[in-house]
């Protein structure tokens, strides 16, 4: 079951505000983050754009 598929299951069944909906809420948020990087590491690439640290 993916991390999208549990925060839905946990909000139906407990509500936005149980302490078990949350902690998936910050899992998906990471989720969520790491792929918005991945997307703007490979257009940086694409528009040959060094990324600056």
């Amino acid at each position: 079951m993916s991390i999208q598929s549990s925060l839905e299951l946990a909000v139906s069944i407990l509500g936005v505000g149980h302490r078990t909906t949350l902690m998936v809420s910050e899992e998906r948020d990471k989720e969520v983050a790491v792929e918005q990087r991945r997307i703007y590491d490979k257009w940086l690439k694409n528009n040959l754009v060094k990324r600056q640290h």
